[in-house]
């Protein structure tokens, strides 16, 4: 098995594709839309992209090489029983996925180190004061220690551990279903590409909850459900209290944005609601933010997963052969 699990490690290290997509593109959406849009806005969807690109752009490739190549074929003469060789394959990815999420959040603590004890200004935005006018209100992000002091660990757990098995059953379909590594990738980079942008990984949630057209289309991607559970257990339900400054007239007042920390994603009672600066032309609750989820979401949340892994790892079966000649 060792010999397995070597050869295994030896064809993902061999080119920068494996690597690459594994720990690097993350980054670039951290630097680019974290700076552009905020680490509180994108943060926790980005982290659902590790596990996504590994099981679809790599474990797919990787499987169709090994399952065409004559490696099984001399498997098929050792102790080494194919079930062995589909399991340690699928493990060690699983392992290239939490790793790759976690070499994310470590990248992303030192791209936003400047604001670790501080939180980002969000907007300005103009409110009545008490003497009949208007005054400007500073609307203030929480510092990345906030941010990680909020995050519902257990939830985020298990958020990532749908998000492993949904994406894992999907890398085993497209590699049951395609006869080439340049279908694998025709299928597998524009399921990747729109589910970063449907399911909120690399955008604000509440900016794709805003697009109506956006939104309804998310629903057709099983990224929707997982990352939502991972950005709901990462974020934690904000509060936004107006009413909780002393309005002067000749001052900015400063709201600093609160979490709502027992936040839970298997209460499906609680609803989700998140800050997205355009959210004042009056689609939010002014006191809770924008609703994302209400109950029917968060049931969807979390029964999708496990109608998608059967769905998927069903087919795969069914269709999965080990050899392609």
């Amino acid at each position: 098995m060792k010999s397995i699990v070597y050869i295994i490690n030896s064809h993902f290290w061999k080119s920068i594709t494996g690597p690459f997509f594994a720990f690097g593109f993350p980054i670039i959406f951290i630097a680019i839309l974290g700076t552009m849009l905020g680490y509180d806005q994108v943060l926790g969807g980005i982290l659902s992209i590790p596990t996504a690109t590994v099981s679809l752009t790599i474990l797919p490739v990787a499987l169709f090489e090994f399952k065409s190549s004559s490696l099984l074929k001399r498997i098929g003469v050792t102790s080494i029983k194919p079930w062995m060789f589909m399991l340690a394959i699928s493990s060690y990815y699983i392992i290239v996925m939490i790793l790759g999420t976690i070499f994310t959040l470590l990248m992303a603590m030192i791209i936003f180190s400047g604001y670790f004890n501080e939180g980002r200004l969000i907007e300005t935005v103009v409110v009545p004061n008490q003497n009949g006018g208007t005054m400007n209100m500073d609307i203030i992000a929480p510092s990345f220690n906030e941010v990680l002091k909020h995050v519902n660990w257990g939830g985020f757990i298990w958020a990532n551990l749908m998000n492993i098995i949904v994406s894992t059953s999907l890398g085993l379909l497209i590699s049951s279903l395609c006869k080439s590594t340049l279908s694998i990738q025709g299928i597998s980079i524009p399921i990747l590409i729109l589910s970063e942008f449907l399911a909120a990984q690399v955008l604000p949630i509440g900016m794709v909850k805003e697009i109506n057209a956006l939104y309804y289309l998310s629903y057709i991607t099983p990224f929707k459900y997982t990352s939502g559970l991972i950005v709901e257990s990462w974020t934690g339900s904000m509060i936004v209290d107006y009413n909780s400054f002393v309005a002067d007239v000749s001052k900015n007042a400063v709201v600093n944005m609160t979490y709502d920390s027992t936040q839970n994603i298997f209460n499906i009672n609680e609803s989700f609601y998140t800050f997205y600066k355009n959210f004042s032309s009056g689609t939010a609750d002014i006191n809770h933010g924008m609703l994302i989820f209400d109950k029917a979401d968060k049931v969807a949340n979390l029964i999708m997963p496990f109608v998608f892994t059967g769905l998927f790892t069903g087919i795969a079966l069914k269709r999965f052969k080990w050899s392609n000649r």
